[in-house]
């Protein structure tokens, strides 16, 4: 699918170069008849590379579908082998080394019961799948939220989690500490704890900007904040997605991200660095540098300097802080991720509005090319237009 989508897609790129090159007279003998011929080209160049992921995404999905069957038959089969009596007692034991080596160090055991979760969760696929509030994020980015709060003792204004990171769902009915951690036990050594920095209130907005215009691209790096409620019509220009940001406070209030403000924020370490290198994904367009608390840029490589710490000293883990937050309730799941509560809406709309409401300067340069395109088009059809009108003009008067 790979191989079949960077050629298509070269051939086709080709193909609207070549058109592009007769529009603009640089090939083909300049006349009207060969720009017009160069259009059509590069038309048909136009429509190949639109063609050109859903036939991908088509490709993928048969080939995956051929051979699901087979994996799982063969998964299967190598689980019944594996699962006996004396495996189950193996097991066992791990949990009771998993127990004594590491969660008691944090106060809990494998099979502790936490809460009562009567809500169906996204799975690991449907949390990044398509864009969206998902209420198991929101989980997620509140424990951070409240755990850093707790520990530290200072405000944080947004917590933030990805969709790479989240490694299962919260099942249905008794949620355990063993649940939390596979659900967020990302890597080894800091990549799976929390930290604490600071960014300015443009980079915040450039965040909420990369989880709206990169997920398409890259669906791992959808976002879920707690902190901030915002909104991006799909349909708008890439890094231009976005068209309404703001604070939530405690209370429920809104306050405005002022652009020159540094604002606290909690990740985990990946998403760090993630947000750290949102410049080279976004080829440079978006930048979200990490800085302390008085406003110094902070190194990609030296953020594990901002680790945050428990009360005993510890590393604060993403699926402690999570497990701690679920162990507060006391019982059932807050009704309140019964349903998402609209901190992200993404929608759909054509409404010149909403398109061009809060445009920046990526969406005026393509309206730019794009008004160009038509003027030029419209000048090469006057002219095509023209040319053959006095041809039929001097034709009525032929010389005496």
């Amino acid at each position: 699918a790979h191989v079949f989508t960077f050629t298509f897609g070269i051939i086709f790129c080709l193909i609207f170069g070549t058109g592009m090159c007769f529009a603009m007279g640089e090939l083909g003998a300049g006349t009207l008849l060969w720009r017009g011929i160069g259009i059509a080209i590069g038309c048909v160049g136009i429509l190949g590379m639109s063609i050109n992921y859903p036939i991908y995404k088509k490709i993928l999905t048969r080939s995956k579908n051929k051979y699901a069957t087979d994996i799982i038959k063969l998964a299967n089969e190598k689980s019944e082998r594996f699962i006996n009596v004396d495996h189950i007692v193996e097991i066992e034991k791990y949990k009771a080394d998993v127990e004594r080596d590491y969660l008691s160090k944090y106060g809990y055991t494998f099979d502790q019961v936490l809460v009562n979760n009567p809500y169906t969760f996204d799975t690991v696929k449907q949390v990044s799948a398509t864009p969206h509030e998902s209420t198991l994020c929101n989980i997620f980015s509140d424990a951070y939220k409240q755990a850093v709060e707790r520990v530290t003792g200072k405000k944080v204004d947004v917590a933030i989690t990805a969709a790479g990171v989240i490694r299962g769902s919260l099942p249905v009915g008794k949620v355990t500490v063993s649940d939390v951690f596979n659900a967020a036990s990302l890597g080894v050594g800091t990549e799976g704890e929390l930290i604490a920095i600071y960014v300015t209130g443009k980079d915040l907005k450039n965040a909420i900007e990369l989880d709206a215009s990169v997920q398409p691209l890259m669906n791992t790096a959808q976002l879920f904040m707690s902190g901030a409620v915002y909104s991006f019509n799909q349909n708008r220009m890439i890094f231009n997605k976005v068209d309404y940001a703001m604070l939530r406070n405690e209370d429920g209030t809104l306050t405005e991200i002022e652009d020159d403000k540094l604002y606290h924020i909690v990740a985990g370490m990946y998403m760090g660095q993630m947000l750290g290198s949102a410049e080279e994904t976004s080829m440079g367009i978006l930048t979200i540098t990490p800085r302390d608390e008085s406003g110094n840029p902070i190194a990609v490589e030296d953020l594990v300097n901002y680790v945050v710490k428990t009360e005993n000293g510890a590393n604060l883990k993403e699926w402690y802080a999570i497990a701690d937050y679920l162990d507060s309730m006391q019982g059932d799941l807050d009704s309140r991720y019964a349903q998402p509560d609209g901190r992200k809406v993404v929608y759909k709309s054509l409404n010149p509005v909403k398109l061009l409401r809060g445009a920046n300067i990526f969406t005026y340069i393509v309206l730019v090319l794009i008004l160009g395109l038509i003027t030029a088009i419209v000048f090469i059809f006057q002219k095509w237009a023209t040319s053959r009108f006095k041809f039929s003009m001097n034709a009525l008067h032929p010389v005496e």
